[in-house]
């Protein structure tokens, strides 16, 4: 009830909306409120009605969204069956072949169709401005969202009414000037017929005066033509008189003319350069003769390259490569006598000499081995005492640069272990094996050996392939260089001799050829300056004589050929003012007399061919404008409409998801998963009936059962807490109490009562609770979720913490405290005996049917006449109707004296007091008296203290101080005169009865 009082009283007061927020509080006010301090029976009188007031809120939650998606649905439908009804409809092609009729009507129904999208946004505008206390109530990003949404619309729908109106006006300007188009052809014709009426009139009266203009113009034409005639024929009489003179003078510079001066003389300069021309080719021909000889040595190319195009040279080349040819492939053929190169005697004599080499090198290695073996005696080598190797490194063997170098390092190493002290080992162990060897017989067998070992290691250096593919590679090289020496000084001759004279003619025959250049120039000169002589007469008469053809056959060329091949011959323009005069003008003439005949006709014609032309003209414009205004209109208007549809889609979408989804964020989504996970499955807890263990089992315990419920609610609404998307990161704050609180809930699972275990999983509960502080919410996602969490949290531990817990529950108990506990038992026995026997005394008799509490009679309340008496509901007033105490309706005072007096083991005997139990003692199978467990140890407590003061006091001493007296006090009713002091004190203070004298009374 503490935590269904947090978490609703925190939500009604932070909710940042107001739906809901009334009622909520009313519930926490007048339903939970009241009833958090009534136990199970408070409990189960709340729960149904706040499940009932949680559903109502939700539900009311529900339908303020409900609302506003059903209004941006309404206009998403709207929209879309505008779409699919009319926007769908608009014709896109063929608008030619549709009926005037059709089109209008489709027109009609576009502009309908915009005018209903405007009413459509501003109805859902209206809407949304009557709803906008339900839009405040959503959370903080969907009411900014939703804002933007409808200046969106808004400002869409203020676009389609703009852009709709000034087409529509525009549409309907046009089928206006569609329709004053038929005035305006009407008006064209007649203009037509007045304009081209008046058009023949004026020309005709025009045509008359140039024919007569024309008529003069003949006339003279004629007499120009005639004129021109003469002065041609006199002009070309003068020109042919002038050419016939110029021929003469030209006939006497002709060059190639033999009988002419200008021949003779250049015949002369032609033979001096025609004897220079011969002296050159002397010397041509030496130069010849020596690059004959040239290339016979290097070949045409001049190159000495190989073959027969390389001359001398190359075939000298050709031979190199054929010698070497011929050189030995292999080694055998260099080894024998036969094949030409005699090397069989020579290559025995080397390998023979190389074998002696390599007995002798080995002769001495076995000496110097010798040597070292015969001193080496030492047979534990230490600290550089090596006679073995030292004799190795001033021997042959030392003499080796490598093996000089490593032994001298062994040498001075004085390790033990190291690789001197090791080869001196082994020579000593040669130096024992060689005593050994020696004592075999025959006593020469050791020289013998070394004999075969040297024989064989000669004979092997200078046999095997390897050897002789070296020896073949040696002496195959010698070959190919000595060749390549006899080539390369026949080279040398010829290129150090032979080049130099090469370059010498050269230079001989460029001074030839620069002697006959200066012959050639100077035969050259008189031939020029004749012909210069020659042209300085030729030309100027050439001149004339050119002028006077080119005057005649271009100014004077007579029509044989034809007008066209005339040119701009004189003849040519007579001719053309000829053919002038006889057709354009005489033409004009025919022309313009019958223009001034067929006028009126031509006139009337051309007024009904452009009636023709123009009428059709303005029918096919007329519809072409109509078609175009009708297609552009519908274009438009297809595409304003379907821009407003898909914005208004786009912008309205995702909102019905969006509105439905703030249902599951924030509180409304924290209330609702507290609703249905945990309010509705704690009203199970109201259902739990008595439970007596001594029968049921400990997991079905009320306790138990309360736990579990607990545990699945608590479960059920953390798993869908922690699926809030807006508490998703912020539920790691919470998971520490969640952990904890699972953990103080299953321990009870199996629990008939709160124990120690609950006091310390509640403590860490508690722990967690005080750390989950509001200063650590500051990143948090969800403050006000985590600040309602942690209200709740905190009176549920409250509350916890008033359950009872023993003592001594989780106590351990030790053997040396046995006695202890015994005292304490016998301690609360009076205790228990006098309270318990008042309680049943008074139960079957005067309380048989009081209430443990009663409110309306509190002097009939078990609660004010015993139970706060002894530590319980000791704050409670009087008259207070619940408690602590269980007060369901079947805990009457019969039920509690069963308690007292049934089971196995009765505590009291019912109808017997404490004189009846003295009087009727009887013992039972277990040893305990039929008279009750209580009273039965109660009276072993009394015999215990009584035995207690028979102990024997040697020197028994007066009381002196108060704690002493108070001991004396305490245990004299067990002492032996307890009785006789009792009747004493009773008769001091007998008094007399004034009533019935002469009795006395105390």
């Amino acid at each position: 009830m503490a935590f269904l009082h947090g978490v609703l009283k925190d939500v009604c007061t932070k909710q940042t909306y107001n739906v809901g927020r009334e009622n909520l509080k009313r519930l926490v006010d007048e339903q939970i409120k009241p009833k958090l301090c009534q136990g199970h029976g408070g409990f189960s009188a709340a729960i149904g009605q706040v499940a009932n007031e949680i559903r109502k809120y939700n539900t009311v939650l529900k339908s303020s969204n409900v609302s506003l998606t059903s209004i941006i649905n309404r206009l998403i439908e709207r929209v879309a069956a505008g779409i699919s009804g009319t926007i769908e409809k608009i014709p896109n092609e063929n608008i030619e072949q549709m009926a005037e009729r059709t089109l209008i009507k489709q027109a009609k129904d576009i502009g309908l169709l915009s005018e209903k999208y405007v009413e459509y946004g501003n109805n859902f505008e209206k809407s949304m401005g009557r709803f906008s206390g339900k839009i405040d109530d959503l959370n903080k990003d969907l009411r900014i969202y939703i804002g933007h949404v409808r200046k969106n619309i808004k400002y869409e729908v203020k676009r389609v009414e703009t852009m709709s109106n000034k087409e529509k006006e525009n549409y309907v300007a046009m089928m206006k000037i569609v329709k004053k188009l038929g005035a305006i052809k009407a008006d064209i014709i007649h203009q037509i017929t007045e304009k081209v009426t008046a058009l023949f009139t004026t020309l005709n009266e025009k045509v008359t005066v140039i024919h007569k203009l024309l008529e003069e113009v003949s006339a003279k034409l004629k007499a120009y033509i005639e004129e021109l005639d003469r002065w041609i024929q006199n002009a070309a009489q003068i020109i042919d008189n002038a050419g016939r003179q110029i021929n003469i003078v030209l006939g006497e510079l002709k060059v190639e003319d033999s009988d002419k001066y200008p021949y003779k003389i250049s015949q002369l300069a032609e033979q001096i350069g025609k004897d220079a021309t011969v002296l050159h080719g002397n010397f041509e021909a030496v130069k010849k003769q020596f690059e004959e000889v040239f290339k016979t040595l290097k070949g045409e190319k001049g190159t000495g390259e190989q073959g027969d195009e390389g001359g001398v040279m190359g075939k000298l080349l050709g031979l190199e490569e054929k010698v070497t040819e011929d050189v030995p492939n292999g080694f055998d053929k260099f080894n024998t006598d036969d094949d030409g190169w005699g090397l069989k005697s020579k290559i025995e004599s080397l390998t023979t000499q190389i074998g002696v080499n390599v007995e002798e090198c080995v002769e001495k290695l076995s000496t110097a081995l010798k040597e070292a073996v015969a001193v080496a005696t030492v047979d534990d080598p230490a600290d550089g005492n090596y006679p073995g190797l030292k004799a190795l490194q001033k021997n042959a063997l030392g003499d080796i640069r490598k093996v000089g170098a490593w032994l001298g390092s062994a040498a001075g190493d004085d390790d033990r272990n190291g690789p001197g002290a090791k080869l001196e080992r082994v020579l000593n162990h040669f130096h024992e094996a060689k005593k050994e060897w020696e004592s075999v017989s025959p006593s020469n067998i050791t020289i013998q050996i070394l004999k075969g070992i040297k024989e064989e290691i000669g004979k092997k250096a200078t046999e095997g392939d390897d050897f002789n593919s070296r020896l073949f590679d040696l002496l195959q090289g010698a070959a190919y260089h000595g060749i390549g020496n006899i080539y390369g000084e026949i080279t040398s001759i010829v290129e150090e001799k032979l080049e130099p004279i090469k370059n010498d003619l050269q230079e001989f025959v460029k001074q030839a050829q620069d002697t006959q250049n200066a012959i050639e120039t100077q035969a050259g000169k008189v031939s020029h300056h004749l012909s210069e002589l020659c042209l300085a007469v030729n030309n100027p008469g050439g001149h004339v004589k050119t002028h006077l053809e080119t005057l005649k056959n271009t100014y004077f060329k007579d029509l044989t050929g034809g007008i066209e091949s005339a040119g701009q011959s004189i003849r040519k323009i007579k001719h053309q003012l000829s053919e002038l005069l006889g057709g354009a003008v005489s033409d004009a003439l025919k022309d313009a007399k019958s223009f001034i005949e067929e006028a009126p006709k031509m006139g009337q014609q051309t007024i009904d061919d452009l009636k023709s032309h123009i009428e059709p003209q303005l029918e096919a414009a007329t519809k072409q404008l109509t078609t175009d205004s009708h297609k552009h209109y519908f274009s438009i208007m297809k595409d304003i409409l379907t821009n407003f549809a898909e914005k208004v889609n786009s912008e309205l979408q995702l909102l019905p998801k969006q509105i439905e989804d703030d249902l599951a964020v924030g509180f409304k989504g924290y209330v609702d998963k507290f609703g249905k996970q945990f309010v509705n499955k704690v009203k199970e807890i109201s259902g739990i009936t008595a439970h007596i263990s001594s029968i049921d089992p400990a997991q079905y315990s009320p306790l138990s059962q309360t736990a579990k419920i607990l545990c699945d609610a608590f479960r059920g609404f953390f798993d869908d807490l922690e699926k809030q998307t807006d508490f998703t990161s912020d539920f790691h704050k919470v998971q520490p109490i969640r952990e904890c609180l699972a953990k103080l809930l299953t321990a009870l699972t199996k629990s008939e009562h709160f124990d120690a275990r609950f006091s310390n999983n509640l403590d860490e509960l508690e722990m967690n609770i005080a750390d989950f502080k509001p200063t650590k919410f500051d990143d948090a996602k969800s403050p006000l979720i985590l600040e309602a969490l942690r209200r709740s949290f905190t009176p549920m531990v409250r509350e916890l913490k008033k359950a009872y817990v023993s003592h001594y529950s989780g106590r351990q108990w030790y053997e040396k405290e046995l006695g202890d506990y015994a005292k304490i038992c016998l301690t609360i026995t009076p205790i228990l005996h006098s309270a318990l026997k008042e309680l049943k005394e008074k139960l079957e008799s005067d309380w048989k049917g009081y209430k443990i509490y009663n409110p309306d009679v509190s002097h009939r309340s078990l609660h004010k006449l015993f139970f706060n008496d002894h530590g319980y509901d000791t704050g409670v007033p009087d008259e207070a109707s619940n408690g602590e105490l269980n007060h369901r309706a079947d805990c009457a005072p019969g039920r509690i004296l069963s308690h007292l007096t049934g089971g196995t083991h009765k505590l009291f005997v019912t109808g017997h007091s404490d004189a009846d139990n003295a009087s009727t003692p009887s013992n039972g199978d277990d040893g305990i008296t039929l008279e009750g467990v209580i009273p039965n140890i109660y009276d072993c407590l009394k015999l215990y203290f009584s035995v207690c003061h028979f102990t024997y006091i040697e020197k028994p001493t007066t009381p002196c101080n108060i704690y002493q007296m108070l001991l004396w006090l305490t245990g004299l009713q067990f002492n032996g005169v307890y009785e006789k002091l009792r009747n004493h004190v009773r008769d001091l203070f007998l008094v007399e009865n004034e009533a019935q004298p002469p009795e006395k009374n105390t």
